[in-house]
Formats: C-alpha cells, sequence, structure tokens
C-alpha cells in the first residue's frame, strides 16, 4: 500500500537483499543488487520531505527532481525552498525535472534546460542530472543526449538494468518483474512520485488521494496568505482552530 510505513518496509527489504544506493553519476558498470532511487517531485513538495526523512533513517540516499516550471508549486517559495535545502541537508541529490512536451526540436530543448540549470543553480546545490516529465517516446528511446548533463532516461540506466517506478499509482511492489529482481539481485531504478505516499493505514482510492493533497494546498495557501496578507490572519486562525 502506499503508506510511508510501508516505504519504510520496501527500504528495509532492499537493505535486507543487500542492495546499495549508487548515484546516476556513476561511471562503473551498474551491476548486480546496486540501485538509483529517484522521486520525480510533480506537485507533492510535502511529501518529498516525508519521504526523504524516511529514506535518511535508513541511511539511504536518492535525488529529488523539482520542475522549474511547476504550475502548482515556485521552487523559490519560502516552503519549498526550505524543502530542498533540507533534502540536501540529509545527503540527498537535487536536480530538475524538466517537461520537454513544449519543444520541437533538440536544440530548444538543451537550451532550455542550460537556461533553467544556470538560473536555478545560484539557489540550489543541482546536480547535473535531468528527469524529464511524462516523457515523450523519443526521450523514453533512451538516446537523447544533453551535454555535459545526465539523462535518467538513458538506456544504461533503463534498459540495461531493470526499471520500476509507481507511475500512475501502479503498484509496482505486486509486479513479477519487480519481485524478480529483487529475488535475482538484478540492478534497479526505481522511481516513486510523492503524491501516491502518506500516513494512511490502508490503501486509499484515487477521489481519496485527490482530497489528501487538495487539503495540503489548503494548508499551504493559508500559510502562504498570512505571511502576505496580514487582514487574513484573524480569519484564517479562527477558521483553522
Amino acid at each position: 500500500m502506499f503508506s510511508y510505513k510501508f516505504y519504510n518496509s520496501i527500504l528495509e527489504n532492499l537493505k535486507e537483499s543487500e542492495y546499495e544506493i549508487i548515484s546516476f553519476e556513476t561511471k562503473e558498470e551498474i551491476k548486480e543488487r546496486k540501485i538509483l532511487l529517484r522521486h520525480d517531485v510533480d506537485i507533492d513538495i510535502w511529501g518529498a520531505i516525508e519521504l526523504g526523512k524516511i529514506e535518511n533513517m535508513n541511511g539511504f540516499k536518492s535525488i529529488f527532481f523539482f520542475q522549474p516550471n511547476a504550475e502548482i508549486y515556485n521552487m523559490l517559495s519560502t516552503e519549498c525552498e526550505k524543502i530542498i535545502h533540507d533534502l540536501h541537508t540529509m545527503g540527498h541529490d537535487v536536480g530538475l525535472h524538466i517537461d520537454a512536451s513544449k519543444f520541437q526540436t533538440a536544440s530548444e530543448l538543451n537550451d532550455y534546460i542550460y537556461s533553467c540549470f544556470n538560473y536555478y543553480s545560484l539557489y540550489f546545490p543541482l546536480k547535473r542530472i535531468i528527469s524529464f516529465h511524462r516523457p515523450a517516446p523519443f526521450i523514453l528511446d533512451g538516446n537523447i543526449q544533453i551535454k555535459e548533463f545526465i539523462n535518467v532516461y538513458d538506456e544504461k540506466f533503463t534498459k540495461r538494468i531493470k526499471y520500476c517506478s509507481d507511475s500512475n499509482h501502479r503498484r509496482f511492489w505486486l509486479q513479477k518483474e519487480y519481485l524478480d529482481s529483487i529475488n535475482m539481485g538484478h540492478p534497479i531504478q526505481l522511481l516513486t512520485h510523492p503524491i501516491w505516499w502518506g500516513n494512511s493505514k490502508r490503501d486509499l482510492e484515487i477521489y481519496e488521494v485527490y482530497e489528501r493533497y487538495s487539503n495540503k494546498l489548503n494548508m499551504y495557501k493559508d500559510r502562504a496568505l498570512s505571511r502576505n496578507i496580514g487582514v487574513f490572519n484573524k480569519l484564517i486562525m479562527g477558521r483553522n482552530k
């Protein structure tokens, strides 16, 4: 189930199976019992810090990819900036999650990546590692190269090793491919999205996941209003009693 407690058990199982966390920056061939842990932070920045804490508690380090053009959050907002710096303090890496759908050519995409990296690296210790949001087939083919950057969809991370994901609320831990990989010690790239995970004690329906996230957004909105528009403070404080 998509709970923080269960995510902790997934990590414990990886430790028991003697898996070692490695970085996408590795120069070596990715061999048996190696795993790349990755999180695409599409919309839920608050869930990201919770997953980061669980991994830190287990002695694991991963990489979190944040969207520079996210429609829900702003990387430079007070709240998001703190989350990113807290993740880095724990030892996790941070990279950019790029929406490539708006570009027609590889040249346009490259220019955008360079511009975003140069700007946001002024504020955050970013890795030159790129994840793509809702990747198009030409990206999933694993052949796109971005000079001076590592693409997590490169075929050495997706085709030469096992690639498992919770995309679209997929329960990867029930899939034969994932179970067989763990049992046989195959190298793995594991992608999760913070939006799916929470403190629930049972599996939630999609509408319940939506409601849980909507509540987070409402709290975020109230905190932002309280910081920026003083006349709302009394109203917000009264409603939240």
